[in-house]
């Protein structure tokens, strides 16, 4: 089995000691990205940053996908209890179809146009307001060597975490580190390393 391969020689992640560790599937790359995901905005609005989080964009389609499951449930009830008789109800269910795929469009293009998108924030910096978004492309996957080395094994490189920093007008990618610097080799996420690889990436926006 191809061993981890370390940030560092000698330099894996120390376990963490939150009260509240996180543990993860090292082989899960989904698993990998989305707690790093989350810890961006857990850091991002705590002190000395202070953003504000917006999830206006996620609140707008949950809202338009329960709008519209309540007009489809709705149309549904209307017609099996009170008109039954499809010559009578096939212009209101035409509407409510209508009415659902129209919503359902609006949720596909919001989606679509935040699909990377992990935080959006904003914050009072030197009397002006800052917005900082950020996006996170897919993790790829580890990578492990094809001929073991000198000391006889493969080893695997965990996958590399970028992030996309829009900010000011400008827009940069940015390389946070591999995954093998904050989480441990039983899948203990170390929040604070993730913190200071986060810093250093934003260093020009924090």
């Amino acid at each position: 089995m191809p061993a981890l391969k370390p940030a560092a020689p000698g330099a894996a992640a120390p376990a963490s000691s939150a009260t509240e560790a996180i543990y993860v599937d090292n082989s899960n790359v989904q698993e990998l990205k989305a707690t790093c995901d989350e810890a961006v905005e857990r850091i991002l609005t705590r002190a000395p940053h202070g953003f504000a989080a917006s999830h206006l964009a996620g609140d707008l389609r949950m809202a338009l996908g329960f709008i519209a499951a309540a007009v489809m449930i709705g149309t549904s009830a209307w017609a099996w209890r009170l008109e039954p008789e499809w010559s009578k109800n096939k212009w209101g269910c035409g509407v409510a179809v209508a009415v659902y795929t129209v919503l359902s469009a609006v949720q596909y293009v919001l989606a679509h146009l935040s699909a990377d998108r992990i935080f959006l924030g904003t914050r009072a910096r030197s009397g002006a307001s800052q917005t900082l978004e950020i996006c996170a492309p897919p993790l790829p996957k580890a990578q492990t060597d094809k001929q073991p080395g000198p000391d006889g094994q493969r080893w695997t490189t965990p996958p590399v975490y970028h992030i996309v920093v829009k900010s000011g007008g400008k827009e940069v990618k940015k390389e946070v580190g591999h995954c093998g610097e904050w989480f441990t080799s039983t899948g203990e996420f170390v929040e604070s390393h993730f913190a200071e690889s986060l810093q250093a990436a934003l260093r020009d926006h924090l």
